[in-house]
């Protein structure tokens, strides 16, 4: 399926990245699961283990829980949020692509990506710590940082540098945009979870459900939000931007 690169309102790009997540939900959602389901299943564990009068946190538990913790943050999740970003853009484009594909791409580029990402969280880091305005400037410069790594393999300061020019003359814009996603998103997870509360096992499955399909769709919305970016700033088209990107 094709869609149009073109100069967007807040609301069409909102629209455009929920119609990719519907036209592309089992592919999408199944690799945010990739990142929540390890995670889930300890939370099932505990809950059944609370259900049943057994206590959930003896050591051999804790320390499961702790090596998977730590996996996901440092290994799983940059991969499956590169993933993520890579499906995204080339269904975008109008290409077909596997999990499998996006998996295997995403983690080609685990040490590049993660290695730049701790350059731009010290950049901000440092400068919050010397004065909060700079801080800010430099976090907002940074929104598209994701989306330039993964979909032009552009790594380092050179990664950091494009992202800055990218967004220049649209950091609040983009804020915008994503702050709202992310809203969006937050309110429809707290409701949705909410109403399982009180079933703790189905509870956990249910909010890990919810995690896995708001991720999709605040990346798909920072991917829709990249194009019309490039749109805007380069003046690409959809079949320019495909001979552009790798």
């Amino acid at each position: 399926m094709r869609y149009e690169i073109r100069e967007m309102s807040f609301g069409e790009i909102l629209a455009t990245a929920l119609e990719l997540l519907q036209n592309h939900f089992g592919l999408l959602v199944g690799l945010s699961l990739v990142t929540y389901a390890p995670l889930a299943l300890l939370g099932v564990g505990a809950a059944a283990a609370e259900l049943s009068g057994s206590s959930p946190f003896g050591v051999a538990a804790v320390l499961l829980s702790l090596v998977l913790t730590v996996l996901t943050i440092a290994v799983i999740a940059p991969i499956v949020s590169a993933a993520i970003t890579y499906a995204v853009g080339k269904l975008y484009l109008g290409e077909r692509v596997t999990l499998e594909a996006a998996l295997r791409t995403a983690s080609s580029m685990l040490w590049p990506l993660v290695t730049t990402s701790f350059i731009s969280g010290m950049v901000i880091l440092i400068t919050f710590l010397i004065l909060i305005i700079p801080g800010v400037y430099f976090m907002l410069s940074f929104l598209l940082l994701w989306q330039v790594m993964v979909l032009e393999r552009v790594f380092g300061t050179a990664a950091l540098q494009r992202s800055h020019d990218l967004i220049k003359g649209f950091r609040m814009r983009a804020f915008g945009v994503i702050f709202t996603a992310a809203l969006i998103v937050a309110v429809l997870q707290g409701i949705f979870q909410a109403t399982l509360y009180f079933e703790p096992v189905l509870g956990s499955i249910a909010s890990t459900a919810a995690l896995a399909v708001g991720n999709v769709y605040t990346a798909a919305v920072s991917v829709v939000l990249y194009f019309d970016v490039r749109h805007r700033k380069d003046g690409f088209d959809l079949d320019h931007l495909r001979r552009m990107l790798p």
